[in-house]
């Protein structure tokens, strides 16, 4: 009976210790973004969990994925731990949950020239004052040219007016030739 009690209590431990969930798994390091492809004066979204209640996080564009220092790196003394070229974003105010979403405007090809990129959310985490950074990726395409179609072929106009124009004579010419023939058999004596 003991040991049957013993290995029903090992097994509901380790099924609890198999199922349960750390203490900040709902705050898995998530930036979803609504975009995966941009070009410049795009509009997008993107969204966050995870920050400390009614806090201020830093939104930033690195070409690397670098981790930026705790704060505004853009205040006074804050801190750009990245070689990365950054771009900033501004800021947001977490939610009462520490949750953000935010929306910006693509920068145009002189601050993000085409190539792949990373929007970074940094603040404070949830359970205290640790720094809480997340990023997606994303990619900046070119933006197609505008204005008239290029011009990549040749103006075959005036070779297909002589082609008809020597098809015409060419056919007048075969009617001429049948009635001077006709009228040359008609003259003829028999």
């Amino acid at each position: 009976m003991k040991t049957r009690l013993a290995a029903v209590a090992a097994l509901a431990l380790g099924v609890l210790v198999l199922f349960a969930a750390p203490a900040n798994a709902q705050y898995d390091q998530i930036l979803s973004c609504s975009f995966d492809r941009v070009v410049p004066g795009d509009v997008v979204t993107a969204a966050g969990n995870g920050f400390k209640p009614d806090s201020t996080v830093v939104i930033v564009i690195t070409d690397d994925g670098g981790s930026i220092g705790p704060g505004d790196p853009f205040a006074p003394g804050g801190e750009i731990s990245s070689s990365a070229a950054v771009v900033n974003l501004g800021t947001t105010q977490a939610d009462a949950q520490g949750e953000i979403d935010f929306t910006f405007v693509v920068p145009g090809a002189t601050d993000l020239p085409p190539g792949d990129y990373f929007v970074t959310a940094t603040g404070v985490l949830n359970s205290g004052d640790a720094p809480r950074q997340v990023s997606c990726p994303f990619t900046v395409l070119a933006v197609p040219a505008t204005g008239p179609i290029a011009f990549t072929g040749s103006n075959s106009k005036p070779i297909a007016e002589v082609a008809i124009a020597m098809i015409a004579l060419g056919g007048l010419a075969v009617v001429v030739a049948r009635r001077r023939l006709a009228s040359q058999s008609a003259d003829v004596p028999a």
